[in-house]
């Protein structure tokens, strides 16, 4: 058992005895997509999950909770929209802190010496590369939009 699901574990604990109900359903469904995630990965929804297919799960969760809030405000419902935007903020603590501009526009520089002529063809390796030397903690659709200036 990693730190991260001892954090979760220790803190759905602690939300059941005060009796806090959103956080309590907040990370029931965050468990649940974990253990979907086993399921899908590792045949096994009782499997453990390494930090960053946590991470990568968390990721999801929050990304499903932004498009949910765009089409309710689409819709009008903002007592759902501010729903979501309650779970994506609950979630994001379990998340490393992203790194600063300055850093991801050294990790996109140092990314683009690898190749002679880069391209918008070479984007997605690009954004893998720069991801992976963050160690996980850029927002891929970040790295995107930071790259896609330097790219022709």
């Amino acid at each position: 058992m990693n730190e991260l699901t001892e954090q979760i574990e220790n803190e759905f604990k602690e939300a059941l005895k005060n009796a806090r109900k959103d956080d309590v359903a907040f990370i029931r469904a965050l468990k649940t997509a974990f253990g979907n995630t086993a399921l899908t990965k590792k045949g096994n929804i009782k499997a453990p999950l390494s930090l960053e297919e946590m991470q990568d799960v968390i990721r999801k969760q929050i990304e499903k909770c932004n498009e949910s809030v765009v089409q309710f405000v689409k819709g009008q419902r903002e007592e759902l929209a501010a729903k979501e935007r309650a779970e994506a903020a609950f979630l994001e603590k379990y998340l490393p802190a992203e790194i600063s501009d300055g850093d991801l526009e050294g990790l996109i520089y140092l990314a683009l010496q690898e190749y002679d002529n880069p391209t918008k063809k070479n984007m997605g390796e690009i954004i893998s590369k720069v991801f992976s030397a963050a160690g996980g903690n850029a927002n891929r659709k970040r790295i995107a939009a930071a790259l896609s200036t330097k790219l022709k």
